[in-house]
């Protein structure tokens, strides 16, 4: 376990170099096994009360379990992991100091980005905490269940692309903005502006919303590389 603990400490610390000293690279590139990708996992979530909880040893060979958080600023998710060691010439290694894996992002594409470079689709190696994935606006971000890498993570790794809280609130004031006006029953209303039935005449619906304009709205990031949001609610109109 003293390994495991030194391994972490060294990615808490930022220090890809030392990380990397504690076992085996897997095969891939090591593009991002960096201190500069380190920092930004490191903004995005920082990795936090990292805790070794068991150690099942066979020979010189031993798995070590090992709990820790990390502290995304939309809230705090813990994570248990294994990591394999084993012993070579009086000291332990990690088996793997970093997990290879290909991040399939099918959302957004277009607006993601790793620092300043495009995210591959073929596999990367990644030390383990916030996939240090960034997109160019606010309004996006990964989902918390797809937002994080451990070394025992899968070989292909599907992420989730949702709107940010800040992303939800800019969608629905816009939504307000362009809605109010197809209300007012104008002969200029944007023909896109909903009917009170599928073959109603665009510009005749007529009324005010009953209740709070759309808490409950469904928004959701389309399967597209742009990012395009969907926006799906029914509302009640007098």
């Amino acid at each position: 376990d003293g390994a495991v603990r030194g391994y972490f400490a060294a990615l808490q610390r930022g220090d890809a170099p030392a990380a990397l000293a504690f076992g085996d690279v897997p095969a891939g590139p090591r593009d991002y096994l960096t201190n500069a990708v380190l920092k930004e996992q490191e903004r995005l979530a920082a990795l936090r009360d990292v805790h070794v909880t068991g150690t099942n040893r066979s020979g010189s060979q031993a798995t070590v379990a090992v709990t820790y958080r990390l502290l995304f600023g939309d809230g705090t998710l813990q994570f248990n992991d294994q990591v394999a060691v084993r012993e070579r010439r009086g000291s332990w290694h990690l088996t793997a100091v970093a997990v290879a894996t290909r991040l399939g992002l099918s959302q957004a594409e277009d607006r993601a980005r790793i620092l300043d470079t495009v995210v591959p689709t073929e596999s990367v190696l990644l030390f383990p905490g916030a996939i240090p994935i960034t997109f160019d606006t606010p309004y996006l971000q990964l989902a918390a269940g797809t937002s994080s890498v451990q070394l025992r993570s899968p070989a292909d790794l599907p992420l989730t692309v949702e709107v940010s809280a800040q992303g939800r609130a800019a969608v629905l004031a816009a939504l307000r903005t362009s809605f109010t006006p197809c209300l007012a029953g104008s002969q200029t209303a944007d023909p896109r502006c909903p009917t009170a039935t599928p073959r109603g005449v665009p510009g005749s619906l007529r009324g005010s919303i009953v209740g709070t304009f759309a808490p409950d709205a469904a928004i959701t990031v389309d399967p597209v590389a742009t990012g395009r949001i969907d926006v799906r609610d029914r509302k009640s109109v007098v």
